[in-house]
């Protein structure tokens, strides 16, 4: 989920004992589930298709005497949650009573068997869309983010994106990859639409 210019807006974990962060870009996908994560205080526990989800989703239909509240990070891909989707599907939109689940996985197709799921999630609030901007988009949502706080220094951000879209081209996970290998080949001083041209030469094309 983002603002009007490109920066994650907060989201509410209260609002569902399921959420899904949703996107193609691994890193987009990574920022918006740390937003999600600074919200919890109790213990936070990691799976990837975890073969006992089943338990996972009971656990976190009844409260335990024993055991604080853990929030489940679930990566997986949209095959796992196809099978798993009726399963997943009683957490939707459920108070937030013996813990959480945020499941991390790509966008669905269209008409996606996933739909059903989707749509009670989106209904309480619990969807957490994090697609790049299209590709006429792509240079102004990556100059805005040269100048975010904490961002590495850069000088010129606009003539800066429009050198690194032109060189990588519009995969949203290579161009951030390439500001973080500038800031250290730049070693602290600040970021030149020159030295894109040296350590990214030519063009996407």
């Amino acid at each position: 989920m983002t603002d009007d210019h490109g920066a994650m807006a907060t989201a509410s974990l209260s609002a569902s004992s399921l959420h899904a962060v949703l996107g193609d870009s691994l890193r987009l996908r990574d920022e918006a589930l740390a937003v999600l994560l600074a919200q919890w205080t109790g213990p936070v526990k990691r799976a990837s298709e975890p073969d006992d989800l089943g338990r996972l989703v009971l656990d976190l239909s009844t409260a335990s005497l024993f055991e604080e509240p853990a929030l489940w990070v679930v990566r997986a891909g949209l095959p796992y949650l196809r099978k798993h989707r009726e399963t997943l599907l009683g957490l939707a939109g459920q108070p937030v009573a013996a813990g959480a689940m945020v499941l991390v996985c790509p966008p669905p197709e269209r008409n996606d068997a996933l739909g059903p799921l989707l749509k009670a999630l989106a209904k309480a609030g619990a969807v957490h869309d994090v697609e790049p901007p299209d590709a006429r988009q792509l240079v102004d949502w990556l100059a805005h983010r040269l100048l975010l706080p904490g961002a590495p220094a850069v000088e010129r951000p606009r003539q800066l994106a429009e050198s690194l879209v032109a060189g990588l081209g519009d995969d949203c996970d290579g161009l951030l990859g390439a500001i973080e290998t500038l800031a250290t080949y730049c070693g602290g001083s600040p970021i030149t639409p020159e030295a894109v041209a040296e350590l990214c030469g030519g063009t996407a094309a």
